[in-house]
């Protein structure tokens, strides 16, 4: 799990708001950065909510700083968090992106969605973990049907309906890119520069951070789409 410094630090956070006690917590999804304090909320007697998937790609997930703790709450679809008999959260998985096991956090009262690695700074795309280039866009598509006013990302600055509109319009074309170009028998070691070629913007290689292994997986997810 993460110094136990990183889960005193983000209390001291949340005690600047409330001092109350966490009763709910949502993991975006397994890696470390979202899941890793997962075991001292458990252990303070939270509900610590995650997708069914990002207890299962615990088993294989590994990290410098330990592999994190599992969730003491999966679901399946969709969770709702009620407080004092009122819905005050909703957490779905829409499908893979990022990861398998993306979990979404969307709280109607103030019109806010919470993205995880869905949407942020440096989106890539983490096949290991079951993430898929092309079930993004549809989840992405879900998310957008939601009424918010206000996003949140894993990394970066809250973000408005357009910038998620503009990932949505990204991912859709690098994915329908792809499959044009190995439809024409374009070779998996020219396909991202293939892609940047058609549009540089699109920066089609940092979904994979430039690793091997995820371009194999992101060739042979696009060349099975492309039959």
């Amino acid at each position: 799990m993460l110094s136990r410094s990183y889960y005193t630090a983000l209390l001291e956070q949340i005690k600047t708001v409330s001092d109350k006690p966490v009763k709910y917590v949502v993991i975006g999804d397994v890696h470390q950065d979202k899941s890793g304090n997962t075991g001292p909320f458990v252990a303070a007697g939270a509900q610590v909510i995650a997708h069914e998937n990002e207890k299962k790609g615990l088993e294989t997930y590994t990290n410098a700083a330990g592999t994190p703790a599992a969730p003491n709450v999966t679901y399946k679809t969709d969770y709702s968090i009620r407080m004092d008999n009122k819905e005050v959260a909703h957490v779905y998985h829409f499908g893979a992106a990022s990861t398998g096991g993306d979990s979404i956090t969307y709280f109607p009262d103030v019109k806010v969605v919470v993205m995880g690695d869905v949407f942020q700074q440096g989106m890539n795309c983490d096949y290991p973990q079951g993430g898929s280039m092309i079930e993004w866009p549809k989840t992405l598509e879900a998310v957008l049907k939601l009424d918010f006013d206000t996003v949140i990302p894993n990394r970066g600055d809250p973000a408005k309906r357009a910038d998620l509109e503009a990932a949505l319009k990204r991912v859709t074309t690098i994915v329908s890119t792809a499959t044009d170009l190995v439809k024409k028998g374009t070779p998996k070691e020219q396909l991202i520069a293939q892609i940047n070629a058609k549009d540089a913007s699109l920066n089609a290689g940092a979904f994979l951070l430039k690793n091997a292994a995820r371009l194999d997986a992101f060739y042979a997810e696009i060349s099975q789409a492309a039959k």
